[in-house]
């Protein structure tokens, strides 16, 4: 009976060995899928900020175009005496609307 009793706590024991030790593979699963996510993020994250930091450079450059373009527009019209007309046609002519003494179909 000694032997049957001894041959019950080993296999309870092994039960219990087993469970533990599928609990630690489970948590050192879950610990490698948390990990594997976070880089995934963490990489995604970094793409966003670069294609942020581009556009918001790609807008201060349209900006910055934009005011040069207004003081080019001011300079020109004072040179042309304040001559809209004048300021216009240049505008179309240096533009490629007028070609050979024609205006082009746009």
């Amino acid at each position: 009976m000694k032997n049957k009793g001894t041959r019950g706590k080993l296999g309870a024991l092994q039960q219990t060995e087993s469970s533990r030790s599928n609990s630690v593979r489970e948590r050192e699963r879950s610990q490698a899928q948390k990990a594997t996510a976070e880089a995934a993020f963490y990489a995604l994250q970094q793409l966003t900020d670069r294609e942020l930091y581009a556009k918001q450079k790609e807008v201060a450059g349209l900006v910055v175009l934009g005011q040069a373009q207004g003081v080019y527009i001011c300079t020109l019209l004072d040179a042309l005496g304040g001559n809209y007309n004048a300021l216009r046609d240049y505008l179309m002519i240096n533009g490629g609307m007028w070609r050979g003494g024609s205006w082009a179909a746009t």
